[in-house]
């Protein structure tokens, strides 16, 4: 994981995500459910099994175009 990856955020919108584990719960929401190979096959390679999607992502509410807007707005504060 790269430094700015924070796991309290979704690697695909940049969103809060929720996550349980980066909270410091033992368990997390995602732990529950199914996410779409499609959605977890846009996940960086750095942030994989280490920084959740949010439910929004997860869920397929954001279409790609919604979220490649958001992943271009963040690749350029970085």
């Amino acid at each position: 994981m790269t430094s700015t990856m924070d796991p309290r955020f979704c690697p695909l919108c940049g969103k809060a995500n929720g996550c349980g584990m980066a909270e410091g719960k033992t368990t997390c929401w995602c732990f529950e459910t199914k996410i779409p190979k499609s959605v977890l096959a846009r996940v960086p390679a750095e942030a994989e099994d280490r920084v959740c999607v949010c439910a929004s992502c997860a869920s397929g509410k954001r279409s790609p175009e919604e979220t490649q807007s958001a992943i271009d707005a963040l690749t350029r504060r970085r």
